[in-house]
């Protein structure tokens, strides 16, 4: 997805591919994190700390979980957006 195995790579440049993942609803999760793994954000109100688990979020969009997961592995730099728009899940 980066295009490191590009003949003309550079790291400040985006040179990477498309990636298209199918059938991202039967991905599997080890272990517990069904239940366990826990996603939190705020509202930023005194009390707004909301919580679910990664098994309801898997439950409402597949798609939006799998992206998630993989922009969370990208590097954090200004690059990140122009890539995972290159992130199609099926």
């Amino acid at each position: 997805m980066i295009g490191k195995n590009k003949p003309n790579f550079e790291p400040q440049a985006d040179t990477g591919d498309f990636v298209v993942i199918e059938n991202g609803a039967m991905i599997k999760f080890t272990g517990k994190k069904f239940e366990d793994k826990k996603y939190y954000r705020h509202s930023n109100f005194p009390g707004g700390l909301k919580s679910i688990t990664l098994g309801e979020k898997f439950a409402k969009s597949s798609a939006d979980t799998i992206r998630d997961c993989v922009n969370n592995m990208l590097p954090k730099n200004r690059l990140q957006k122009n890539r995972i728009k290159r992130l199609t899940v099926k």
